[in-house]
C-alpha cells in the first residue's frame, strides 16, 4: 500500500524518544497480522538531493528499526517480523522544504503464498559451486511494486533467505 506525502525540513523536529507527527514528521500505521513473515517500509523521495529518515516503533512505543542515512530514500526490511501494530515515522531532516515522497508498506504472508515460483523447487547445492534458479511470478499487476522472500532449507532448518523486489 502506497501513500504520497510531504514534510517540511527541520532537522530538530523529531525526537526518537517521543515521536510526534507535525509539519516535518508524518506518521503511518502499519498492521502486521498473525502469520506474516516479513515487513518492508519504503520511503522514495521525489527529490533525491534531500535527507529524510524513517523510524519504526512497536505498539509499546519502542523503537524497533530505523533507516537514517544521508540519503532521501530510506528502507526498513524485517524478515520474521512479529505480528502487531506498528507506527512508521517519516522525518524531513535536510534539503529543500517541502520534501515530497511516496511511502510504501509491504506485509508478506507466511509460507505458501502462491504468486512466486522457484524452479527447481528443490536442488542439491554445494558451497562455492554455482547453482541456477529461475524465479517467476503470476497474478501480479503491471507497474506495481512487490516484495517477498525465498528461504533456503536443510530439512526443517532455515539456512538463509533472499529478499525479492519487483518494481
Amino acid at each position: 500500500v502506497s501513500h504520497d506525502g510531504q514534510v517540511d525540513i527541520d532537522a530538530g523536529a523529531f525526537d526518537p524518544l517521543n515521536p510526534t507527527p507535525g509539519p516535518a514528521v508524518k506518521m503511518y500505521k502499519v498492521n502486521v497480522p498473525d502469520g506474516s513473515s516479513a515487513l518492508r517500509v519504503d520511503l522514495q523521495a521525489v527529490d533525491d538531493s534531500g535527507d529524510m529518515d524513517l523510524y519504526l516503533y512497536d505498539s509499546a512505543g519502542d523503537l524497533v528499526a530505523l533507516s537514517a542515512t544521508g540519503s532521501a530514500d530510506e528502507q526498513i526490511t524485517w524478515l520474521g517480523v512479529p505480528a502487531g501494530k506498528y507506527k512508521a515515522y517519516v522525518h524531513g531532516f535536510g534539503g529543500t522544504s517541502p520534501a515530497a515522497f511516496t511511502f510504501t508498506k509491504f506485509v508478506v504472508g507466511g509460507p505458501g503464498s502462491d504468486n512466486l515460483t522457484v524452479d527447481p523447487e528443490s536442488a542439491d547445492v554445494a558451497i562455492a559451486e554455482d547453482s541456477t534458479f529461475e524465479f517467476s511470478w503470476d497474478g501480479l499487476e503491471a507497474d506495481t511494486p512487490y516484495f517477498g522472500w525465498v528461504g533456503y532449507l536443510r530439512g526443517d532448518d532455515m539456512l538463509g533467505q533472499t529478499v525479492v523486489s519487483i518494481g
